[in-house]
């Protein structure tokens, strides 16, 4: 779901739809907050990305994850084949793989306290995520 962040970018991928999104916004906790939110109390919940240029939101259900995309014109995508767990356990995965430069996605965690508590924010959600999918 989560491609390796660099320079401030990452791209994010849902069944064949791919974007990037920038630093502007913080896509890895935000999705963490969203398939909580949606999860544990059946709301529905949505990720804003900016992607400089365009942008596109997330919006997870239940049963279904959409992607509404704003380009030159705004395009609906609809992925009835994932399932919101599988999605879940994917973003886990991703995050987990990459969690030193995750911890330093915020520019603002450049020294070693702030890398520190970006690390503990981001386990503490990941963690409550892997409850919700187990």
């Amino acid at each position: 779901m989560l491609s390796e962040p660099k320079y401030g970018w990452v791209d994010i991928k849902i069944g064949n739809w791919c974007g990037s999104a920038s630093y502007l916004t913080n896509p890895h906790l935000d999705l963490l907050d969203a398939f909580c939110e949606v999860l544990s109390k059946r709301n529905v919940s949505s990720v804003f990305c900016d992607g400089e240029g365009w942008e596109f939101v997330i919006v997870l259900t239940d049963f279904y994850v959409y992607v509404i995309e704003s380009k030159e014109e705004n395009k609906l995508f609809s992925f009835e084949d994932k399932t919101l767990n599988e999605l879940a356990k994917e973003l886990i995965q991703d995050i987990l793989a990459n969690i030193d430069l995750w911890c330093c996605w915020d520019y603002n965690n450049e020294s070693e306290d702030s890398c520190i508590k970006a690390r503990k924010e981001i386990l503490k959600k990941v963690r409550k995520l892997e409850k919700l999918v187990n």
